[in-house]
């Protein structure tokens, strides 16, 4: 059949014309089987007119407007296509704002999302989007999640807004908090492209946002740490951090202060104070109450003032030593309240000390030790019927005291209260019978000095070092300490003594020396002997003088300073016998010998 408005062919049974749109009425020209016209059709070309109006002129299309209008057309479908292939696009940076509030210094930073506006533009196009897409592929689509970012709002998890949200779009603040004015801040902004692409059909457009922070106020302060100190006590490694006084600001009264470390402290150690709030975050809590805030937030501290353990000799006050060579008299003279009167104490001498240090890593129980070592001769009588017992007896005893400590000052600390004394014990047999034995005594302490020493040195080494060992005759460490303490007990002024060796010098020796080749050569013993009493005392100092040995006496000090040999390099307490060679240790012991044998 034929249009009745242009003649064009139609397939039969049409409504309107697809050419030119006219409604059909079913009188539509007709051809029959064999391709002849119908009655009443109209000619193919030919547009039917009305009766009694004169036949429309037929529009005829200039052939140099084919191309150009097939262009367009071309245009306009390949622009139909384009559209119809891509994604429509979601543009987030336009809902997301960074902004910051508070005050200067401590300004907080959030980022809004304006959620009304995202679900209002975009809530009809996820839900159509996501129908098409299930009717397609996407039958199992996700579930909207009720768990959004705080930035997202009070927002209706429900939504596919809301869904789209949730799943796919995140991000972070590189700095929320302590901001300035002048700081620029950076939100990273992350998403879930594919997630969106794939439910939805739509793509993500973001970016990270920077932000410079302004017009934040300043806000008044108080000082927290006003009126407060901070000391420490204890000994080093195990030092204590206290918080004394009171707040002086009002506003900190309320306040909690928080030590990062406030035991096992050191000389050195920093200690750092920060104030915070059981009323959530200090700074919102002080500005919300006082309107202020607090500043500093925090103090540092150096821990100053702890003791240390002793770890040598010169570690030691004079006084504190003398405190402990008498509180070992006083043990023992208490100890003499059992005695019968069959004893007798007829002298209680002491000799000198020994210090220990515990080695790094050791098992040893204390940190140091100390022992002060005395000699007690004690007389005992016993007597039968045919036989007399009347002999004195010597027993070589100590007190030893732990972990002594000293102060920058030079100052020691020892406990008197916690010591121990031998727990072995002498035997003094008087051979003389009684009834079916003989009478003995029983003395705490060692028969001689090496026994002692065993007790003392020996067994110990496995957990610590002797690092004074300080006895007349006797000198492992510090010696010339034993030298200097020996010539101060025999009485001579210094004026004398240097008197003596003058004489000596100028006879025998050369720049005040007694023995100039005491470091080369050994000795001869006679020549010892010939020494008087201070010549020997020098002739044994002289070999300290010559490594350095830094002397405590003032006698000794000033009398090898006059000389251009001695050089004070090296302290007392790092002085080590070591440092000697074999013909120095041989000289040493031989001399000191000399001297032991005098008294």
């Amino acid at each position: 059949m034929f249009c009745k408005e242009c003649g064009h062919e139609m397939p039969d049974g049409v409504m309107f014309c697809p050419e030119c749109g006219a409604k059909q009425d079913g009188n539509a020209a007709q051809t029959n089987a064999g391709g002849t016209q119908a009655a009443g059709a109209v000619p193919v070309g030919q547009v039917p007119q009305p009766q009694g109006e004169a036949p429309k002129k037929q529009i005829q299309i200039d052939k140099k407007w084919m191309v150009p209008i097939a262009v367009v057309a071309g245009v306009v479908v390949v622009a139909g296509i384009v559209s119809m292939t891509m994604k429509p696009t979601i543009k987030l940076d336009k809902y997301m704002e960074v902004s910051a509030e508070g005050y200067n210094t401590v300004g907080k930073a959030t980022l809004s999302f304006d959620t009304e506006k995202f679900e209002k533009d975009y809530e009809k196009k996820l839900e159509k989007a996501l129908k098409k897409g299930k009717n397609k592929k996407n039958k199992n689509a996700y579930q909207a999640s009720a768990y959004l970012p705080d930035y997202f709002g009070d927002y209706d998890p429900t939504s596919e807004a809301a869904n789209l949200l949730s799943n796919a779009v995140s991000g972070e603040l590189d700095k929320t908090s302590s901001l300035s004015n002048g700081d620029v801040i950076t939100y990273q902004c992350s998403c879930d492209d594919d997630y969106v692409l794939n439910k939805y059909g739509f793509k993500l457009k973001y970016s990270d946002i920077q932000y410079t922070v302004s017009g934040l106020e300043e806000a008044e302060t108080f000082d927290p740490f006003e009126g407060l100190e901070v000391t420490f006590e204890g000994i080093e490694t195990e030092g204590r951090a206290t918080l004394n006084g009171q707040p002086t600001a009002r506003e900190a009264q309320d306040l909690n202060y928080d030590f990062d470390k406030r035991s096992d402290l050191s000389n050195g150690d920093t200690v750092t104070v920060s104030v915070s709030t059981y009323n959530g975050d200090v700074i919102d809590y002080c500005i919300d109450k006082y309107d202020k805030i607090p500043s500093p937030m925090e103090k540092t501290f150096t821990v100053a003032g702890l003791q240390h353990y002793v770890y040598g000799a010169g570690d030691i006050s004079d006084e504190a030593r003398k405190s402990m060579e008498n509180r070992g008299q006083e043990i023992y003279y208490s100890s003499m309240k059992t005695w019968s009167n069959e004893e007798k104490l007829e002298g209680f001498t002491y000799l000198g000390n020994y210090l220990l240090k515990r080695k790094e890593g050791s098992s040893g129980t204390y940190k140091n030790v100390y022992y002060a070592v005395y000699k007690a001769t004690i007389h005992d009588t016993y007597s039968n019927s045919t036989e007399i017992y009347d002999k004195p007896v010597d027993i070589y005893w100590y007190i030893r005291f732990y972990n002594l400590t000293a102060d920058e000052n030079g100052n020691t600390t020892v406990d008197l209260m916690d010591y121990d004394v031998p727990g072995e014990r002498v035997q003094v047999d008087s051979g003389v019978g009684y009834w079916f034995s003989t009478r003995s005594w029983y003395y705490d302490g060692f028969q001689n000095l090496d026994e002692l020493n065993d007790e003392v040195v020996t067994y110990n080494l496995d957990n610590y070092d002797c690092v004074e060992k300080n006895f007349s005759g006797s000198s492992d460490s510090a010696g010339s300490e034993s030298s200097e303490a020996a010539s101060e007990e025999s009485g001579d002024t210094a004026e004398t003594e240097a008197a003596e060796v003058e004489t000596s010098a100028a006879t025998g020796g050369e720049d005040g020396q007694i023995f100039p080749d005491s470091s080369s050569q050994v000795i001869d013993t006679a020549r010892i002997k010939a020494l008087s009493d201070a010549d020997l005392k020098y002739a044994i100092n002289e070999i300290y003088a010559r490594h350095g040995y830094i002397f405590k006496g003032e006698d000794l000090k000033n009398y090898y300073k006059q000389f251009s040999w001695y050089h004070e390099s090296v302290p007392a307490s790092q002085f080590t016998t070591s440092m000697f060679n074999s013909t120095e240790h041989a000289n040493v012991d031989a001399m000191q010998a000399e001297r032991d044998s005098r008294k």
